[in-house]
């Protein structure tokens, strides 16, 4: 019995063998560190004198009551001031540039050109039409087509009104044209009903 006792006494005596050299190398350790910190034992003394020094300094310096008066006024009135902030108001102001202005303005100009460049150009084109046909009337050997075109330029050059008038007759014979249109489409109309009727 006593072998057993022995033999699981003597690991237990190991394992604490083993924690006490442990704790003992963690002291020695900790001492050398605890050594090694310099003592400013002397520096804490010169702090603390400096400490006093600044206390008698501090005690010494007096500030007038009146200074201390206006002070706390001066800050009691900044105190309202902050208290009651100013309100803001914030103007908008949109600015379109110039320089999209002028090129709008630039651009509706130059289409307002081109559309004259172009409704002149079917004018100037009408024209020429127009010439070409009267000169090929003119060419023409019938001579009672070439009389009846010599009257005409004749009657161009008396008559100062002469492009009015014949613009009312041609009017009047649209008009005359038009009137007649519309009684064929009345007669027309009639001769619809008397066939519905019979």
């Amino acid at each position: 019995m006593e072998n057993i006792n022995d033999s699981i006494g003597q690991p237990f005596w190991d394992v604490m063998t083993n924690r006490v050299e442990k704790q003992e190398e963690k002291i020695v350790d900790l001492e050398k560190k605890v050594n090694s910190i310099p003592d400013n034992s002397q520096a804490i003394s010169v702090v603390i004198k400096e400490i006093g020094e600044v206390k008698r300094m501090v005690s010494g310096v007096s500030i007038p009551r009146k200074d201390l008066h206006l002070l706390n006024t001066s800050l009691n009135t900044t105190i309202g001031y902050l208290s009651q902030p100013m309100a803001s108001k914030v103007e908008h102001h949109h600015h379109f540039p110039r320089i999209l202005i002028i090129c709008a303005i630039l651009f509706v100009v130059i289409c307002i050109v081109i559309t004259g460049w172009v409704f002149t150009y079917q004018n100037l084109g009408q024209y020429k039409e127009n010439d070409t046909k009267y000169r090929f009337l003119k060419i023409q050997s019938n001579k009672p087509l070439q009389n009846f075109l010599f009257e005409t330029d004749s009657l161009y050059n008396a008559r100062p009104n002469f492009r009015g008038e014949v613009i009312w007759q041609e009017d009047s014979i649209l008009d005359r044209f038009k009137r007649i249109q519309e009684i064929d489409a009345k007669e027309k109309e009639v001769k619809d009903l008397k066939k519905k009727l019979k």
